[in-house]
C-alpha cells in the first residue's frame, strides 16, 4: 500500500479551546502520535470492508489535546487522531484516570466528533478492564489498542493479557525504558518490597530471572515482554521503535507493536518506513 499517496498526516495542529489541557509534552511525542496515527489509517483503510466492527481502544487517553513544550503548539493527541482518520473506526473506547482530563476529553469528543460511537470511561484501566471488554461489540470485531502509560507502574500485564486472550486485537505499547525503567531500576524497582515490575510483567520471580539473564534492565524488560506476548499467540514482533530526545539523542522510550497476524506486522513495517521518510523530508 502506498501510504505516501493517501496523504493522511496524524500531526494535526489546532487552536486552544475552552477545555482543560494537560501538562506540556516534549516535541518527541509527535513521533509516537505520528506512528499510532499512521497505523490507525492503514488499519482501517485496509480492514473497513472486511470486518463488521473495527474498534479503537485507548487505555491512557488524556484530554485529546497536547501542548508541545518549547514551541507552544497544540496538536491532537491519540484519541482524537484516531477519530480524524478518513476511514473511521466503528467504535471508540477511551479510558482516562484523571477526572479533569477525562472531562476535557468528553467535552472535545462532544464538540468535535459527536457523530462517532464513543464510550469514555473514567478510571484506572487496570481496574476498569472488565468494563472496557464489555463495551467491545461481541460479533465480528477487530481491535487496535494504543497503550501510552507515563511509567511502568501505570500498566499491569494482566490488563494486556485479558484483552489479548479474548479478542482479535493489535497492540502498540509504549514501554517507558528511558524515561522510567532505567532511571528507577537501581533505586526503586529492584528493591524486594517494590511490586512495579512484578505487576508490569505479571511475574513474581522476575528478579531471579533478571539476575540470571546478564542483560541490562531495559533489555530484560523487552525480552520478557516479548516472551509473554508470544505465549499468547502473538507473532514475533518487529524490533522496538526507539524514540529519543531530539536535541540530546537520549533514548526516552520504546514503542512495541504486537499482532497475531502477519498482516499486522506488514502494516507496522510499512508505517515505520513511511515515518522514516517523513523524518528525512522534514
Amino acid at each position: 500500500m502506498d501510504m505516501k499517496r493517501k496523504g493522511f498526516n496524524p500531526i494535526i495542529e489546532v487552536e486552544k479551546d475552552d477545555f482543560v489541557l494537560s501538562d506540556s509534552v516534549g516535541v518527541w511525542s509527535e513521533t509516537k502520535y505520528n506512528l499510532m496515527g499512521l497505523y490507525c489509517d492503514i488499519f482501517t483503510n485496509s480492514m473497513h470492508d472486511k470486518w463488521e466492527n473495527l474498534v479503537y481502544i485507548d487505555l491512557f487517553s488524556g484530554c485529546g489535546f497536547s501542548r508541545i513544550e518549547k514551541t507552544g503548539r497544540i496538536i491532537l493527541s491519540s484519541p482524537l487522531i484516531a477519530m480524524s482518520i478518513p476511514h473511521k473506526f466503528n467504535k471508540y473506547i477511551l479510558c482516562e484516570e484523571n477526572v479533569d482530563l477525562c472531562s476535557g476529553l468528553q467535552n472535545r469528543v462532544s464538540k468535535y466528533f459527536n457523530e462517532l460511537d464513543t464510550q469514555i470511561i473514567n478510571g484506572d484501566c487496570n481496574d476498569k478492564i472488565n468494563l472496557i471488554i464489555e463495551e467491545i461489540p461481541k460479533q465480528n470485531s477487530l481491535c487496535f489498542c494504543f497503550v501510552d502509560p507515563f511509567n511502568l507502574k501505570d500498566l499491569h500485564f494482566k490488563t494486556i493479557s485479558m484483552l489479548g486472550k479474548v479478542l482479535r486485537i493489535d497492540f502498540l505499547i509504549l514501554i517507558a525504558t528511558g524515561m522510567d525503567a532505567k532511571r528507577n531500576a537501581e533505586y526503586h524497582y529492584l528493591k524486594v518490597n517494590n511490586c512495579v515490575v512484578e505487576n508490569f510483567l505479571d511475574d513474581s520471580e522476575w528478579r531471579e530471572k533478571y539476575e540470571r539473564s546478564r542483560l541490562s534492565f531495559i533489555q530484560f524488560l523487552a525480552k520478557e515482554y516479548d516472551s509473554k506476548m508470544l505465549k499468547m499467540g502473538y507473532k514475533e514482533p518487529e524490533s522496538f521503535q526507539q524514540v529519543k530526545m531530539n536535541y540530546r539523542n537520549i533514548p526516552l522510550y520504546h514503542l512495541a507493536f504486537y499482532s497475531k497476524n502477519d498482516l499486522g506486522n506488514k502494516f507496522w513495517k510499512e508505517v515505520k518506513r513511511y515515518e522514516s521518510i517523513q523524518t528525512e523530508l522534514f
